[in-house]
């Protein structure tokens, strides 16, 4: 059953519902999407105890409203790039008020790209807002002597659909080239 994967957090949720999950991990292996299995998880945390959790975690507003299957996708959560960099890297340092081990296996999870000379953990994250498509993704690169942290937030009312899921990571993957912090 899809909903049982909590590695569906590299998709579209807020990388903390992982975090503040009791439901067990079969396996912290990135599964297939499951469009039923984020707002499933959600409903299982609850509003009171994500919204504990959000403020605990200085994740964005906070904001619940629009449901608890769906504040992060057409609710009422906002977060700006900068901030979605500082949970990172509190992510990264082990600054948020989740276990260690539960970090560890988010880290894993959010593997992404991983080579001899660098590690790239990220996520994607899609939504609307005002009849636009919202588009993330935010990660962090691991180098041999240091670490680097990016978010990238687009929007578009006209582009087509593919091409801007797309765009998100591309636009990344090609910064990250030009500055030479990765060599795929």
């Amino acid at each position: 059953m899809c909903n049982q994967y909590v590695s569906i957090i590299r998709y579209e949720i807020p990388m903390f519902l992982y975090l503040t999950s009791s439901i067990p991990i079969k396996s912290p292996v990135v599964e297939p999407r499951c469009d039923g299995g984020s707002p499933n998880l959600a409903k299982t945390i609850g509003t009171s105890q994500m919204e504990d959790w959000l403020n605990k975690a200085q994740y964005g507003n906070a904001n619940t409203s629009g449901g608890i299957d769906r504040f992060w996708l057409s609710g009422g959560l906002r977060i700006t790039p900068k901030q979605q960099v500082d949970f990172l890297r509190r992510i990264h340092n082990y600054q948020l008020p989740f276990s260690k081990r539960s970090i560890d296996i988010l880290k894993k999870i959010m593997v992404s790209n991983e080579t001899a000379d660098f590690i790239v953990r990220s996520k994607t994250g899609l939504g609307q807002q005002d009849n636009q498509n919202i588009g993330w993704y935010v990660g962090y690169i691991e180098t041999k002597t240091n670490v680097y942290y990016f978010a990238n937030c687009i929007q578009s009312k006209t582009i087509e659909y593919e091409h801007f899921i797309n765009a998100r990571t591309e636009i990344v993957d090609l910064i990250l080239r030009e500055l030479n912090l990765i060599n795929e």
